[in-house]
């Protein structure tokens, strides 16, 4: 009838040998059960409890999952930031050594500016001629070349430029009588000092003490 009821009916046919008048002809027996269970059946409870510990599971299992993106975003932050700081440190350290380059030059006594005209590596007869003097007056000593562009054109093109107007300047002062290694360093900078006038379409020429 239900989990907890159950009504059932058993029955057999018994055939006597000699029933004369002791049974009637057919004698048959049956027997009704009736059952009842008085414990409550835990499936119910069993399958609500495991019901819940399924979906308690799966919720960590998600959140584990949640956990582990997360950890993976940090980690692919903070590796970015690694990076940023590797740049960061990279690009203080050019600013230090220009700084000590600007510091040692200013130790220096000034020496002599050469001026090239706009889009120009070619000395002028005028320029070399001051060059020749300037080399003549301080031989022996020790210089220090830096070639420049100005800002205006392209990063590629004001360093092939200066560097360009480098070789010019260092060929003439071969010519003087000046040793390699009395021409050191030599540098070509672009405009990286950012002059847009003829400031910037100049090589320096200091003496080292």
């Amino acid at each position: 009838v239900s989990r907890r009821f159950t009504l059932g009916v058993k029955g057999e046919m018994d055939w006597l040998l000699n029933r004369q008048d002791i049974a009637p002809k057919h004698y048959i027996y049956a027997l009704a059960t009736v059952r009842y269970n008085f414990v409550q059946s835990r499936a119910r409870k069993l399958r609500d409890f495991y019901g819940n510990e399924m979906s308690a599971l799966n919720d960590r299992n998600n959140a584990l999952r949640q956990e582990a993106a997360d950890a993976k975003a940090r980690a692919d932050r903070e590796a970015y930031l690694r990076e940023q700081a590797e740049r960061d440190k990279a690009g203080l350290k050019r600013q230090l050594d220009d700084c000590e380059r600007s510091r040692q030059s200013a130790v220096e006594e000034p020496g002599h500016y050469v001026q090239f005209a706009h889009n120009s590596s070619t000395l002028s007869r005028e320029e070399t001629d001051r060059l020749r003097a300037f080399a003549r007056s301080v031989k022996g000593t020790r210089l220090t070349i830096v070639a420049e562009a100005s800002t205006p054109g392209t990063a590629e093109y004001n360093q092939a430029i200066s560097e360009r107007r480098l070789k010019r300047v260092v060929k003439v002062l071969l010519k003087e009588g000046f040793a390699p290694e009395d021409l050191h360093p030599q540098t070509a900078i672009g405009a990286q000092n950012g002059k847009a006038n003829y400031e910037g379409r100049r090589v320096t020429i200091t003496i080292k003490k």
